[in-house]
């Protein structure tokens, strides 16, 4: 097939070859472009001549490594699926476009091993495309890619979008006339090829949208540069005027399971409502395709046993799916790139070599297991830490990776750079970090779940994980009501959180630190704690001898009114930090004070004999005790206090009964 095509394009003045997928496409005189002729590339030159590249000189198995735009040749069985969204793209031009599929689907290679390559090719015609991932600081990445591809200062461009991020449009104009180039024009070839004279536009494309979710929201300056990038994002898709068109084109891959945090923000649960492309399975075409493809562009012999083990393994057990599971493209990569290297020198990859990797079942676990137990202690030990700083644990215990640069690493694991360096350097060697000299992140998801030691230094930290991202949600909360104390942790959780911190910050390679938003958080709540239980301790010792003074008769109802009047701060400062509505406390505040002048006015001589007033004093009494009494007995007082409290409980108990018979005697008298 390849010599037929090869013999007809030497034909033609214009090539026109089969694409991936079997479509057709054209090539305009004097442009360079990467083609495909039957999953096999050929590098046009110039519209004349067909050159075969050579063999891929590498490993052409990429093991949990992402394919990246210049590993096309090697990103064998999803050519069909990487043509069907560009012609989505193509033939309904959203403003944007979300991309969805499990852990272990493929969506970062797709974009960048599948879809760039055809873009490049000018599918949707001369626009420029940038690529990038949200990190912790989204509107840092956009602005710094659109000040690179607009040739213009970079601090400046942050600036104005943190200024006003709806005027990213008048940036993207700069963006388009700067990659807009004049030698195109004078050879004669459309500046708009295929586009059907629409003006150009950018497409953005957004790697790894759960970014957004897992590192922008781990401070409120984080939050605050999420809604800030939103509001660029909305900017960007939104016409300048009815019926024209948005300045950009976004298309953005998120995991499956972070939809329903996508659903939260309007902009992304519009564009999951508008334009969803789904990921679905590989079929087995494909995945025979993803097995012998790379090989077959390295020229190696691959053994068709090799073929069926991988695709027995990977065979999901419910046949209702109807194949394969949708993560494992990963799985299949990882344990080609173990063949690989357990091959004989020179060797196909056969059966054996195959089997020595672990295959599918085994070979992400084995790969990085077998590494770490090569590693001196010590490196293990900064293993164990560079792997947990790159994992986060979400509340709900779904695991993300974290990318952090290389000096943020250096930092957290305080050990010498150099020897942090190393393990990074080992580890992405072995395709299980990615590292481009400046971040470091694990390679794929997969590997949070497959690898046993990986998993077994997060659950044993899975606790105090999910604890540090609960502080951090209740720390928003808090600040989100104007850090009322109301909303600050009780004395006993208060405890715990603050001996998690403690933890935190003795061991900072093993455990996520505290934002500083955090600490004020529980600073604030230790502060309001010590104040109350002063506080608490006061009342009860003025208590103590009210009451006895009381028991003595040396003070006579005195004695009983200081006490309950006792009763009768705790219980307004009770009501005024409950987080009942405005109503309740009026009416519970109210009732206290009904019972309290009640009460008074028996005490005094004021008529207080009928039933309404008695039945006043037992509302109030029965308020007080209610409110009062068991919060006492749940602080932390000690056996004295314990002991003076039960005979104030019983004081009001027989108060209330006496004057409830009183009340009864009233009624049947009168």
């Amino acid at each position: 097939m390849r010599d037929e095509a090869e013999s007809a394009a030497a034909d033609r003045g214009t090539v026109r070859n089969e694409v991936s997928g079997g479509s057709q496409g054209t090539l305009n005189q004097g442009r360079d472009f990467m083609w495909y002729i039957g999953g096999s590339h050929i590098h046009v030159r110039s519209g004349e001549e067909l050159v075969r590249e050579g063999a891929w000189s590498d490993c052409p198995y990429l093991g949990l490594a992402p394919f990246l735009q210049r590993h096309a040749r090697v990103f064998c069985g999803r050519d069909a699926l990487a043509k069907r969204l560009v012609e989505r793209l193509m033939t309904r031009l959203p403003q944007g476009m979300l991309v969805v599929g499990a852990s272990g689907a493929g969506k970062s290679s797709l974009l960048q091993a599948g879809m760039l390559p055809l873009l490049a090719r000018g599918e949707l015609g001369r626009w420029p495309v940038l690529s990038m991932t949200p990190t912790g600081q989204p509107l840092r990445e956009l602005a710094h890619g659109l000040a690179r591809m607009a040739g213009v200062d970079v601090v400046s461009v942050d600036r104005s979008l943190r200024d006003a991020p709806q005027a990213v449009p008048q940036l993207i104009e700069q963006v388009i006339r700067a990659t807009r180039t004049h030698t195109d024009q004078a050879a004669g070839i459309d500046t708009d090829p295929g586009g059907g004279g629409r003006a150009p536009r950018l497409v953005l494309v957004i790697d790894q949208l759960e970014e957004l979710f897992t590192l922008a929201q781990e401070s409120e300056q984080g939050r605050e540069e999420r809604a800030a990038f939103l509001a660029a994002l909305r900017a960007a898709t939104t016409p300048a005027e009815p019926g024209g068109a948005p300045a950009a084109m976004v298309v953005a891959a998120v995991r499956g399971d972070f939809l329903d945090q996508a659903l939260r923000f309007p902009l992304l649960a519009e564009a999951i409502d508008a334009e969803v492309f789904a990921i679905t399975p590989m079929s087995e075409r494909e995945l025979r395709s993803a097995v012998t493809g790379p090989a077959a562009e390295a020229d190696l012999g691959i053994d068709e046993a090799v073929v069926d083990a991988v695709v027995a393994e990977v065979r999901s057990g419910d046949p209702a799916t109807e194949g394969f599971g949708a993560g494992v493209l990963p799985l299949v990569s990882q344990a080609m790139y173990a063949a690989w290297k357990h091959r004989e020198p020179g060797g196909e990859l056969n059966l054996r070599a195959y089997r020595r990797g672990g295959g599918t079942t085994d070979a992400v676990n084995r790969s990085a297991q077998t590494l770490y137990d090569d590693l001196p202690p010590k490196r293990q030990k900064i293993a164990g830490a560079v792997f947990t700083l790159l994992t986060i644990v979400a509340p709900d215990g779904r695991l993300a990776r974290r990318r952090l640069s290389i000096v943020q690493l250096r930092a957290a694991c305080t050990a010498d750079p150099a020897e942090v360096d190393a393990v990074v350097t080992a580890f992405a060697a072995r395709r299980l970090l990615v590292t481009d000299g400046t971040g470091v992140e694990i390679a794929h998801d997969v590997l949070l779940t497959s690898w046993h030691q990986l998993t077994t230094w997060l659950e044993g930290d899975r606790l105090d994980r999910a604890l540090h991202s609960q502080l951090l949600t209740d720390t928003t909360t808090w600040i989100d009501h104007q850090k009322h104390k109301a909303y600050l942790y009780p004395p006993a959780r208060l405890a715990e959180a603050r001996a998690a911190a403690d933890r935190w910050t003795a061991d900072p390679e093993r455990y996520p630190q505290p934002t500083a938003d955090a600490a004020e958080f529980l600073l604030t709540g230790h502060r309001a704690a010590r104040r109350g239980t002063r506080i608490r301790r006061t009342l009860i010792a003025v208590l103590a001898v009210l009451v006895v003074l009381g028991g003595m008769g040396v003070l006579g109802g005195l004695g009983v009114l200081g006490g309950l009047g006792v009763l009768a701060v705790l219980a307004v400062r009770g009501i005024l930090r409950s987080r009942v509505g405005l109503l309740s406390r009026v009416v519970l505040l109210s009732l206290v004070a009904l019972g309290g002048l009640g009460l008074l006015g028996d005490l005094g001589g004021v008529d207080g004999s009928d039933a309404l007033g008695g039945l006043v004093i037992l509302v109030g009494l029965g308020v007080l005790a209610v409110l009062a009494v068991p919060r006492i007995l749940r602080s932390r007082v000690g056996l004295l206090s314990r002991v003076v409290l039960v005979v104030l409980v019983g004081l009001v108990a027989l108060v209330v009964l006496v004057g409830l018979v009183g009340v009864i005697v009233l009624v049947v008298q009168g």
